[in-house]
């Protein structure tokens, strides 16, 4: 048994050799915590959602990468989540599953704490309240509680059941068997479960930030029980928990007759991904089988449809927490999600966070300049993040835009930007959707364009362009930025560029005019601009550092430190020579339908 000292020197108090009992006549009032037997009822709603869930507090991150992580999942495992069922077990207050609703079927939160069910129906918004229910139930009567539900068929859809936030780790240990085997009854054949655990391997940590911050919470540190090898703590209060590292979230389940099928450690947290049988669910869309041990299958073995999931869930792992969302808001060209234009000596003298904000408004103007889209013409935008593009298009050519993104927070800053600029009739926000399938009717765009996201198609580029060239009217043009792999260079070159991006290969100039030419998409011209990459990263890394006080403050030290590594990467790629970075314009043929 070990006692920490945190990273600023303040000492914590020293942990007893016995535990101390949780509940007693001495005392009898465990408000806001667990009692003996971890009664979930005592805890307040309020005060739990207020010490976890606000930006910027420790478990933020987390929270963000959950739902990313879920999406994910359930893209390779049971198809579009609109298709599955979700069902939360200890859903607390509702935020997780909240934050899902709109992309499952129906979602169904279940808790044991009235307060927590009561505050999760009060958070709900109004045009989700037919997407999510909530009922109070025991973990070990899923079944019953399910099958109960009329809004919930997991025979004719698969069911993800999600246990995350750690309550796996606070089930009593008599009640773990059943609820075991009801989540796995659950999921069935079809369905996959969903499990986070709070990550062992920063157990030390948590100790310091969260609960010495949160004594009000979880009981203070004074006299309590720290075992830091078993990474287990008791409070004199009563509040009990259990940090798992990875290894041991792999061996509880399997132990448990779960079939793993992965792990992944990610901040404070350990998500996991399983089926409840001995056999791998195939991937949606068939064609082959995922290895036990891994997230994602063998490309080669993944039908289509799989392959394009993937990339959506690459997509939304790359832009969809809030962390990152903060740096391209605060840092990244203002309001741009693409990269700068550093061709005029007047930008470049600038200060760095307004030489960034320039450049990238810079790039957009050169592209329409080359581009040169009709007064008045109806466009789309592939990949739209933020909207500057369309609104810039809205408001010097008269177009009215669609904007199309995977991502629901730069849809929505996309769709209050849009309305505070007065542009609503012009700039179209829908809900998130994806280049490979827009959605959107065939023929209907003079124009179609794209900055810098078509990076985010990897091995599916060719799909991408094949649904710009069907938005496209006959005659009509399709301009994009793409960032590309030198002809030279290998993917293996690029390893920490592909693994930022969450792709595994990047296009050449070559192979992007020739998979546009085999999407009907005639070539009409292209720059090379690739002597920006560099200074753009340079500039970028100058920003971070001179904002770093500012980004610790809404961020953590983790990301700051990934963050400068991840920028370090791509200038040393930049300087290598490895990159290039260039502006298209392609003509889809006006014969063709």
């Amino acid at each position: 048994m070990k006692t920490v000292n945190n990273a600023v020197g303040r000492p914590l108090p020293e942990a007893k050799a016995s535990k101390l009992p949780r509940h007693s006549k001495e005392n009898p009032d465990v408000r806001h915590t667990f009692d003996r037997k971890g009664d979930w009822s005592l805890m307040d709603a309020a005060r739990w959602h207020d010490s976890m869930y606000y930006e910027g507090s420790y478990f933020w991150q987390l929270f963000h990468d959950t739902q990313v992580y879920t999406r994910r999942a359930t893209s390779i495992y049971c198809g579009p989540p609109a298709r599955s069922f979700s069902v939360e077990v200890g859903c607390g207050t509702g935020d997780v599953i909240l934050s899902l609703a709109s992309d499952f079927k129906h979602s169904l939160g279940i808790d044991i704490n009235d307060g927590f069910l009561a505050y999760a129906q009060e958070q709900t918004p109004k045009e989700l309240k037919d997407k999510i229910s909530f009922c109070k139930g025991s973990a070990t009567d899923l079944i019953d509680i399910v099958s109960a539900h009329p809004s919930i068929d997991n025979t004719s859809a698969p069911t993800v059941v999600t246990c995350v936030n750690n309550t796996i780790g606070i089930f009593p240990d008599a009640i773990k068997s059943r609820t075991y085997s009801q989540m796995k009854e659950l999921a069935g054949e079809n369905g996959i479960i969903i499990v986070g655990f709070w990550n062992g391997n920063k157990f030390g940590e948590a100790l310091q930030y969260f609960y010495y911050k949160h004594p009000e919470l979880c009981g203070s540190l004074k006299g309590a029980v720290i075992d830091m090898e078993d990474r287990h703590l008791d409070t004199a209060e009563g509040y009990h928990t259990h940090w798992t590292t990875p290894e041991e979230a792999r061996r509880v389940l399997e132990e448990s007759g779960f079939n793993v099928l992965d792990i992944t450690e990610i901040g404070v947290g350990v998500l996991c991904t399983c089926s409840g049988g001995a056999s791998t669910p195939s991937p949606r869309g068939g064609g082959g089988v995922a290895t036990a041990a891994t997230f994602l299958p063998h490309p080669d073995t993944l039908s289509e449809d799989t392959l394009i999931a993937e990339e959506e869930a690459h997509s939304l792992n790359h832009y969809g927490d809030s962390f990152t969302q903060y740096f391209y808001r605060e840092l990244w060209g203002g309001l741009h999600q693409h990269l700068g234009l550093y061709e005029d000596p007047a930008t470049i003298a600038l200060p760095a966070n307004k030489r960034v904000v320039e450049a990238c408004e810079n790039s957009t103007v050169v592209l329409f300049s080359i581009a040169k889209p009709t007064m008045g013409t109806k466009a789309v935008e592939l990949g739209s993040g933020y909207g500057s593009g369309s609104r810039y298009l809205a408001v010097n050519f008269g177009a009215t835009v669609d904007c199309v993104d995977l991502n629901r927070e730069s849809n929505d800053l996309n769709r209050r930007l849009t309305e505070q600029a007065g542009l609503s009739d012009l700039v179209r926000v829908g809900e998130p959707a994806t280049f490979f399938s827009t959605g959107l009717p065939a023929a209907s765009f003079g124009f179609c364009f794209s900055q810098d996201a078509l990076c985010h198609a990897g091995r599916q580029t060719p799909k991408a362009l094949e649904e710009a060239a069907r938005l496209l009217a006959p005659g009509g043009v399709f301009a994009c930025t793409n960032i590309l792999r030198a002809e030279e260079a290998t993917n293996e070159e690029l390893e920490e560029v592909l693994a930022r991006l969450q792709v595994t290969s990047l296009e050449t100039h070559k192979s992007f005019v020739g998979h546009a030419r085999s999407a009907g998409l005639e070539p009409l011209e292209s720059l090379d601009k690739t002597t920006s990459l560099a200074v753009h990263f340079k500039t970028l890394l100058e920003v971070a550092e001179t904002r770093k006080a500012d980004m610790l403050k809404h961020t953590s030290p983790e990301y700051v430190d990934e963050l400068s590594k991840d920028l370090r990467n791509w200038l040393s790629a930049s300087n290598r020579g490895v990159l290039r970075w260039s502006f298209f314009t392609f003509r889809k043929s006006a014969t063709q339908k």
